[in-house]
């Protein structure tokens, strides 16, 4: 048994550098997809506000879709990617 104990006591030191690049390579991930989320949330203000005033337009309907996707998605991807990037330690 303690034989046992050992050899998972020397694996652990080889599998710690792999899993600290396996964080860092999911937080540059996760760091990109926010940033792509964050300018989606930005283009569809604008597009909210370069409506024009047209009856059949749907930019009145831009404002709650941009702002449910911030409060839904955009917070916690940054949450995540915040969260990852401690996890990695750099």
């Amino acid at each position: 048994m303690r034989v046992g104990a050992m050899r998972a006591g020397a694996l652990l030191p080889r599998l710690l550098p792999w899993l600290v690049r396996v964080l860092l390579v999911l937080s540059v991930l996760a760091s990109l997809a926010a940033a792509g989320l964050f300018g989606f949330f930005g283009y569809l203000i604008v597009g909210a506000y370069s409506g024009g005033s047209s009856p059949t337009n749907i930019a009145p309907v831009l404002f709650p879709i941009a702002f449910l996707l911030l409060i839904g998605v955009v917070i916690p991807a940054v949450l995540v990617c915040v969260l990852l990037w401690l996890a990695s330690g750099r």
